[in-house]
């Protein structure tokens, strides 16, 4: 084998570890992509769960004060 081609081997398995690992991190990419949406959908419904808590506290404290007043 000659020089040239063992240069020319060597620069196309470091390009298929580049490729490989850019694919790798791309993947990794997406994945905490869609696990930042789940958590971000998961924050929304805790709000509005929170939210809805709040509201019904209130409420009960008015009715509270109407049966003292």
């Amino acid at each position: 084998m000659s020089t040239n081609q063992r240069e020319e081997r060597l620069r196309n398995m470091e390009l298929a570890r580049i490729k490989t690992e850019t694919e790798r991190i791309k993947k990794k990419s997406v994945d905490a992509d869609t696990e930042i949406e789940a958590l971000k959908r998961k924050m929304a419904k805790f709000d509005e769960e929170m939210m809805r808590k709040i509201r019904q506290d209130n409420l009960r404290q008015d009715n509270q004060m109407h049966l003292i007043f």
